[in-house]
């Protein structure tokens, strides 16, 4: 009997902390949702100039973002080439929340990050990988595929794909 007890109590207690997908799916996607309600779209967040965009952007990133992006997303962030200066300037996928807004004159304009914001619309829940992929769509209808993960108990950006455009 007790070998039976010492059997069964082992199973049990793995079945209870199996990975359980509609608490994995709430609170990922609570995460994420957070994430791109932190600023109104087109929020102004910082200014840079074309010689120190990656350093403000590294900067605002460390200061303000860090507990919603994984170990690994971080670092590539931090591996990205120098930023473009024309253009958009955080056409990067892993810079999918920032945008670029040019304000004043043509001979003293200024750069200015804004915020991107996007809404979960679909999941998939990779079980075995013990990941969830957000679909996720701007208000223009830009999407963004998002991998979270789960790191040190919370729900992490862990990669960022490009999608589709309506």
């Amino acid at each position: 009997m007790k070998r039976l007890i010492l059997f069964i109590i082992p199973i049990i207690f793995l079945a209870a902390c199996g990975f359980n997908e509609d608490r994995a799916r709430e609170e990922s996607q609570n995460q994420l949702e957070g994430f791109f309600q932190l600023y109104p779209d087109k929020e102004e967040l910082f200014e840079f100039d074309k010689n120190a965009s990656k350093d403000d952007s590294l900067n605002f990133i460390q200061e303000s973002l860090t507990d919603f992006f994984s170990t690994e997303f971080l670092q590539s962030i931090e591996e990205l080439p120098e930023i473009e200066f024309y253009g958009n300037s955080f056409s990067q996928t892993n810079l999918f929340f920032l945008t670029r807004e040019v304000k004043g004159p043509i001979k003293n304009r200024n750069n200015i990050a804004t915020w991107k914001s996007f809404k979960p619309v679909d999941s998939i829940i990779k079980k075995e990988d013990q990941t969830i992929t957000f679909l996720c769509q701007d208000v223009r209808g830009k999407g963004i595929t998002i991998e979270m993960i789960q790191e040190n108990n919370q729900w992490r950006i862990n990669k960022a794909f490009k999608s589709y455009e309506n």
